[in-house]
């Protein structure tokens, strides 16, 4: 993995007119070591190529020309959990044969008949997640509640917490998190000395 940052180092600081890859020296590494939570510190010590991918990503997406802000993590968060709503959503809506806001075992058993093989179970198991007091319908109490709870799985507290703290590793402070930012933070983490890494790991 630390070729692979040496190989982003060198590509990200070469064109001209690029910022540069920042260096911390070790001192300051171990200060930012300190300041991250555990899933992160972990990810970035580990050189974890998705989080990489998933960064530069948000950079793209969701981020300024100046790079990602706080905001935009937001944005990412809160789109995040909207499609996990809609990819929950269409199945309930698809077996509302009569458009009247409660999907029924009867109604949810046509629409698996109709489901090609290998999907039918999801059908049932989403059905029965959604059905919160076990009466063999989904009222739309139920399916907002399931709506909710699907959107957690997808983006949890948690994620969102770890996202977040990526903020932590706009090293110049200016409130924007660039990708030469955060390479330069993931091999700073990555080139601590074990004895110098946080205690608690």
């Amino acid at each position: 993995m630390r070729c692979l940052i040496a190989c982003l180092m060198l590509i990200l600081g070469a064109p001209a007119g690029r910022a540069e890859v920042p260096l911390l020296t070790a001192d300051q590494a171990a200060a930012l070591a300190e300041t991250l939570p555990d899933p992160l510190f972990e990810r970035l010590r580990g050189g974890s190529r998705s989080l990489l991918a998933d960064v530069a990503d948000m950079i793209a997406s969701y981020g300024e020309a100046r790079g990602l802000t706080a905001e935009g993590i937001d944005w990412r968060v809160a789109a995040e959990r909207a499609a996990a709503r809609a990819q929950a959503l269409t199945p309930l809506v698809k077996a509302d044969l009569d458009a009247d806001g409660t999907v029924t075992r009867a109604e949810m058993d046509r629409l698996m008949a109709l489901t090609a093989e290998g999907s039918r179970g999801r059908l049932d198991l989403a059905f029965r997640a959604a059905d919160l007091t076990g009466d063999e319908k989904v009222d739309e109490r139920e399916r907002r509640v399931y709506l909710m709870l699907r959107a957690a799985d997808r983006m949890s507290v948690a994620d969102e917490e770890v996202l977040q703290a990526l903020m932590l590793l706009d090293l110049d402070h200016d409130g924007y998190l660039t990708l030469e930012e955060f390479t330069g933070a993931m091999l700073a983490v990555q080139t601590l000395d074990a004895d110098v890494v946080r205690a608690e790991l």
